[in-house]
């Protein structure tokens, strides 16, 4: 669950707006042993970088908004039975792993002509996603 989690808050932290069911897997060994564990995260693209109106695939909490860190919480608490620190662990990961991404993404937005007008919409996109799951004081 705390992988789904944390696939879940880099889905709505990037913006993408592709992450169907099919997209959140689950890996066994021994299917028949029913034991298995999140898949390694795929398929993950800041949609609204092309399609600026883009939604979430799935409907979460009742709307395909995308969703805020207070929504995300409950989500995390009630529906993934995640403890807190587990739930503040994949959004400190996320945001890190974005963070660490972002003077990648400058760098190629100022070398790459062709390139910069698709990767200022992903900085905003990503700059929006960090914005809405900033930290609240809880």
């Amino acid at each position: 669950m705390h992988r789904y989690f944390l696939s879940l808050v880099v889905t709505v932290l990037v913006r993408n707006g592709d992450a169907h069911l099919k997209n959140f897997g689950i890996l066994y060994q021994d299917p028949a042993s029913r034991q298995g564990w999140g898949s390694p995260v795929f398929d993950v693209v800041t949609t609204t970088a092309y399609l600026p109106a883009d939604i979430l695939a799935l409907t979460l909490g009742g709307t395909k908004r995308w969703q805020t860190r207070k929504a995300l919480d409950k989500f995390g608490q009630m529906s993934c039975g995640l403890p807190i620190s587990d739930i503040r662990e994949a959004f400190d990961a996320a945001e890190s792993g974005l963070m660490a991404v972002i003077p990648e993404l400058k760098r190629w937005i100022k070398a790459e002509p062709a390139f910069a007008e698709t990767g200022r919409a992903m900085l905003s996109a990503w700059e929006g996603g960090l914005a809405s799951l900033a930290r609240t004081v809880t």
